[in-house]
C-alpha cells in the first residue's frame, strides 16, 4: 500500500509538471520532428508536454517519411513502476471566413498498450464559446487513417487534439521487491491531413494571427508604487473577484494580487480568500488565521508547504498570513476572514498531515483545560479521531466517526470549524477513490470543474449574503472562458463561476513584461524574454509605466496572444491566443518580474534556518 501511495504521489507529480507544461505553457521547436503535416510546405508546431519521451522510428518508413514515437518513460528508480505513458498535443487553428461547411482531420496512427488514445475537435465560434466539439478513438497496433468530421457553421477557430493515456501498471515485484515493469507503451505518428471545405489550413494556426487590436489609453489607470491601489476600485455588485496570474513563480505578481486582496478585506467586505491550493490545509489554515497557533507554527507551516508544493512564493505567502492573523484577532465573531484550498489535492501525508495536525490542536487545547466528566470524553473522542488520521490516514473510517460523534466535535471545534474539517475530509476520502494512474489524471484534467464547486461550498457555508470572496488562482482558472489551453478539458472555474453569477464575476489578469520567475518545473529560476510582436505585453511595455490597470467597461477587442506559462517556463512559451476582452475583465500589467531573496534561498535549498 506504501508504494501505490508513493506512485500515486510521483504521478501526480509528473502531470503538475510535465502536463501542466503543456497546458499553460510551452511551444516547443521541431527537434522531436513534430512536423507531421501531409502539406510538406506548411508544416506547423504542436503545443506538447516537454517531459514527452520522443524519437524518431527509423524502422520502417511511411507515407516516405519515418514517423513519430512516443514512448512511456523508464522508471526513475527500480523499486519503483514507470508511471503511464501520457501524451497531449494541441493546436488552435483558423477558420477563413468564406468557409463555413465541414473540416476533415485525418490522423496515421498506431498504438501499443494504451488505455485511451484520441483525436479531438472542438469548435470556437464568436465571443470565445464553445459551439460543438467531437473525438474518434484511436486503438489499433497497425498502421491505420483514423478520421474526425467537423461541421464548421459558425465556426471562428478550431482547437485540435490528440490525447493518449498508457494502461496501468500491474505492480508485481521480483523475489528482491524490486519493480517489474510492464509491456512497452507507445503511440506512433505518421502526419494530420487538416482540410477544411476541402482546403488545406494545417499552416492557419492561431500564432500566425494578426490584429489590429491596440491598448486604449483612455481605460489605463497607473498605479501608485507606494499606496498600489488607491486609485482604483470594484464596482458594487461583484459577489467573487478572480485574480489570475499570465505566469506562476512571480513573486512581484503574488505581492500585487495580496496587496489587491487585502484591498477587498478592508473596502469591499472580502471575508473568503480561496487559494488554488489542496484543499487538505484548508482546516489547519484556518486555526492559523484565527490566531489559535503561535506565529512561529505559521511561519514553519508556510516553509513546509512550499517545499513540498514547489510554492516558492513562502515570504509573501507568510506575511499574507500574518496580515490575516491580525485582522481576525481585532474582528467580531461574524467579521472574520477564512481560507481555504480549493484543489481537490494532498501532498504526502507521512511528511505533514494537516488533517491530522488539525485536530491535535484541538487535544491540546482540551489538555489544557481543568478535568471535568464532559471533558474527558470530549478528549477521548479527539484522540480516537486523531488514530484515525494518524500514519496510514483511514479517511473513511474517520469521516464516518466524525458523524457519529458530532454534537461533542461541534462542541469542542465550534460548528463552522466543524463544518470546514468535515467536508474537506470528504473530499480526502474522494481521492482515495481514485485508484489508478489514469483515474488520478482524469480528476486533474476535471479540477476546475471541482475547484468552482469546493468554492461554491465555501462561499455558501463562510460567507453573509453582504459579503463577497476573492479567488487567487492562475488566470487559465479564473478564465472566463478558457477554450483553447487545457486539452482536451475544455471549460475553466471561471466559466462556472461565470455561468453561475453573471456579471457578479470579476475576473483580474495579472501579467509582467519582463524579469525573472521561478520555474518548478525545472526547479530553477528563468528569465523571461522579452514580449513577442503584438502580443498584450508588448503593447504594454510600450506604454512605458512601471505598472497600471486597464479597465474598458465597454469591451473592445483585444484578440491579441498573452502569456500563459505554468508551473514551467520555456523561451518558446505557450501564448494564449484568443479575444482577451472575452475572457477577463480587466488586468494589471506589471513592467518586470523580480525574486525576493528569500524565495532564491529556499530554491538553493539555503537559508531557512530564519524560519
Amino acid at each position: 500500500m506504501f508504494d501505490k501511495e508513493i506512485v500515486r504521489y510521483l504521478y501526480l507529480l509528473l502531470i503538475l509538471t510535465g502536463l501542466n507544461n503543456s497546458v499553460f505553457a510551452q511551444q516547443s521547436t521541431d527537434k522531436y520532428n513534430l512536423f507531421f503535416s501531409y502539406n510538406k510546405e506548411s508544416d506547423f508546431i504542436w503545443h506538447k508536454g516537454d517531459k514527452l519521451l520522443m524519437r524518431i522510428d527509423s524502422t520502417a518508413l511511411v507515407n516516405d517519411k519515418y514517423p513519430l514515437c512516443i514512448e512511456q518513460s523508464p522508471s526513475i528508480h527500480k523499486f519503483l513502476h514507470a508511471s503511464p505513458l501520457l501524451v497531449l498535443f494541441f493546436q488552435d487553428f483558423l477558420i477563413p471566413d468564406d468557409i463555413d461547411n465541414e473540416a476533415r482531420f485525418i490522423l496515421y496512427a498506431k498504438t501499443k498498450n494504451l488505455a485511451t488514445c484520441m483525436l479531438k475537435g472542438i469548435r470556437i465560434g464568436k465571443n470565445e464559446d464553445v459551439i460543438g466539439q467531437d473525438s474518434v478513438m484511436i486503438n489499433h497496433e497497425d498502421w491505420s487513417a483514423d478520421t474526425l468530421r467537423l461541421s464548421l457553421e459558425k465556426t471562428k477557430r478550431l482547437l485540435v487534439g490528440i490525447f493518449a493515456v498508457g494502461t496501468e501498471d500491474s505492480l508485481k515485484r521480483n523475489d528482491a521487491m524490486e519493480a517489474i515493469q510492464g509491456p512497452a507503451q507507445k503511440l506512433w505518428l505518421d502526419r494530420m491531413e487538416i482540410l477544411a471545405d476541402g482546403q488545406d489550413i494545417s499552416h492557419k494556426f492561431m500564432s500566425t494571427l494578426t490584429c489590429s487590436d491596440k491598448l486604449l489609453d483612455d481605460y489605463i489607470t497607473p498605479l501608485d508604487t507606494v499606496d498600489l491601489y488607491q486609485n482604483i476600485s470594484i464596482s458594487e455588485g461583484k459577489k467573487v473577484v478572480a485574480l489570475g496570474e499570465s505566469v506562476h513563480g512571480s513573486s512581484t505578481i503574488e505581492y500585487y494580487k495580496y496587496e489587491l486582496i487585502k484591498k477587498l478585506i478592508l473596502e469591499n467586505k472580502c471575508r473568503l480568500v480561496l487559494l488554488e491550493s489542496p484543499i487538505t490545509y484548508t482546516p489547519y489554515w484556518n486555526l492559523l488565521i484565527q490566531g489559535k497557533l503561535p506565529e512561529e507554527k505559521l511561519r514553519k507551516t508556510i516553509v513546509q508547504w512550499q517545499i513540498m508544493s514547489g510554492n516558492f512564493n513562502g515570504d509573501q505567502m507568510t506575511d499574507f498570513f500574518l496580515w490575516l492573523r491580525e485582522f481576525n484577532l481585532k474582528a467580531s465573531e461574524n467579521d472574520k476572514v477564512y481560507i481555504a484550498g480549493n484543489v481537490d489535492a494532498t501532498f504526502p501525508e507521512l511528511v505533514f498531515n494537516p488533517l491530522y495536525e488539525t485536530i491535535c490542536v484541538y487535544h491540546g487545547q482540551l489538555n489544557n483545560q481543568s478535568s471535568t466528566i464532559s471533558n474527558e470524553s470530549d478528549k477521548d473522542i479527539i484522540y480516537s479521531l486523531m488514530r484515525l488520521l494518524a500514519g496510514k490516514m483511514q479517511a473513511e473510517e474517520a469521516l464516518i466517526y466524525m458523524e457519529k460523534n458530532i454534537c461533542h466535535l461541534k462542541n469542542v471545534m465550534g460548528s463552522l470549524n466543524y463544518d470546514i474539517f468535515y467536508y474537506t475530509l470528504s473530499r480526502r476520502v474522494f481521492l482515495d477513490t481514485l485508484k489508478t494512474s489514469e483515474q488520478v489524471l482524469r480528476n486533474f484534467q476535471s479540477r476546475d470543474y471541482f475547484m468552482f464547486q469546493n468554492s461554491q461550498w465555501f462561499m455558501q457555508h463562510c460567507l453573509a449574503d453582504d459579503c463577497i470572496a476573492a479567488v487567487s488562482a492562475h488566470w487559465g482558472h479564473t478564465d472566463k472562458k478558457n477554450t483553447s489551453n487545457i486539452y482536451p478539458y475544455i471549460y475553466s472555474m471561471g466559466y462556472y463561476f461565470q455561468k453561475y453569477y453573471g456579471d457578479s464575476y470579476f475576473n483580474i489578469g495579472f501579467t509582467v513584461g519582463i524579469g525573472e520567475i521561478l520555474s518548478l518545473a525545472d526547479s530553477d529560476i528563468s528569465q523571461l524574454k522579452y514580449p513577442i510582436d503584438n502580443s498584450l505585453e508588448k503593447g504594454c511595455m510600450e506604454k512605458n509605466f512601471l505598472c497600471f490597470y486597464y479597465y474598458d467597461p465597454k469591451r473592445n477587442s483585444l484578440r491579441m496572444p498573452c502569456r500563459y506559462t505554468g508551473n514551467g517556463y520555456a523561451l518558446s512559451e505557450f501564448s494564449y491566443q484568443g479575444d482577451i476582452s472575452m475572457r477577463t475583465d480587466a488586468f494589471i500589467f506589471i513592467r518586470e518580474s523580480k525574486v525576493s531573496p528569500e524565495q532564491r534561498a529556499v530554491i538553493l535549498h539555503k537559508g531557512l534556518k530564519s524560519y
